[in-house]
């Protein structure tokens, strides 16, 4: 495995919802589709989930009919050049700061559940 992506899931506190990781070479929106399956069964209770533009099209219409549901694609404002924080994406995007974390940021050859634990901590062991 050359790299690891972590795709996650947060409140609008920025309190994690969902981890998941894969290798690098995987597609976002095959991650993407099993991360939406596992946040359904650990949070029923929601219905509305913010995402980024690689969710758009089918992705969106596979989670509306069988995960029940809504991606509200957060895109770039109209004629907006360079970078720009985005209301909804600034949530995740702080959590950049996990990265300076020298376990993060160097690839040990753990498998990639150990990856996932550590981002939950103690609780993902029951």
């Amino acid at each position: 495995m050359q790299g690891r992506k972590r795709h996650l899931v947060v409140d609008t506190k920025g309190l994690m919802l969902a981890v998941m990781v894969t290798p690098a070479g995987q597609p976002d929106r095959d991650a993407v589709r099993e991360l939406l399956a596992r946040l359904r069964m650990l949070h029923p209770q929601l219905t509305l989930i913010w995402a980024y533009s690689a969710c758009a099209g089918t992705l969106a219409e596979w989670a509306r009919r069988f995960l029940h549901l809504i991606l509200k694609i957060v895109t770039k404002l109209p004629g907006q050049t360079g970078f720009k924080a985005l209301a909804r994406r600034r949530i995740v995007e702080r959590l950049a700061w996990m990265m300076n974390a020298r376990c993060n940021a160097i690839d040990y050859e753990r498998p990639a559940q150990h990856s996932e634990a550590h981002r939950h901590g103690p609780r993902s062991l029951s």
